[in-house]
């Protein structure tokens, strides 16, 4: 029992680690007048070149906000990179299940989705979403976690 909580609190503490390096790159991005996706690109092909040949990993992707709803998809790019939002800590992921596929592919990983966690309805209506995020299908907005596992090709 010691050892699957520790094994838990070390899964949690490295989740958020990576939301507040995301959150830090994306600030950087946009100071730097770049864009993210373009920089994780990069730093992906340069992550798929150190990993060891035929080995795996496995990765799970929450699609969610702080508050377990997708509230986050409700404003503009501007809105979350003002600065009352950018430095108060509440960050969420808003890539969606198909770009995050995409990126997968793009950075030479075969990638075997292993699991997808969907809600009946979504938690947050359609017409209170910001017009971007509006066109995306229910299906996609659904998903509040993936899990796949990834092999470099």
């Amino acid at each position: 029992m010691k050892v699957a909580k520790t094994a838990k609190i070390i899964e949690n503490t490295q989740r958020d680690l990576n939301i507040t390096l995301m959150h830090k790159l994306s600030l950087i991005c946009d100071r730097l007048g770049i864009r993210t996706h373009d920089v994780l690109s990069t730093a992906n092909k340069e992550l798929r070149a150190i990993i060891i040949l035929d080995d795996i990993c496995s990765h799970l992707t929450l699609l969610v906000d702080s508050l377990g709803e997708i509230n986050s998809l409700r404003f503009s790019q501007n809105i979350w990179e003002f600065n009352f939002m950018a430095n108060s800590g509440f960050y969420t992921n808003r890539l969606r299940y198909s770009q995050f596929l995409k990126l997968f592919r793009e950075a030479g990983f075969a990638t075997e989705v292993v699991q997808i966690r969907q809600w009946d309805a979504l938690p947050t209506p359609k017409p209170q979403l910001f017009k971007r995020f509006i066109a995306r299908s229910d299906e996609e907005l659904s998903l509040y976690s993936f899990s796949v596992i990834l092999q470099p090709e």
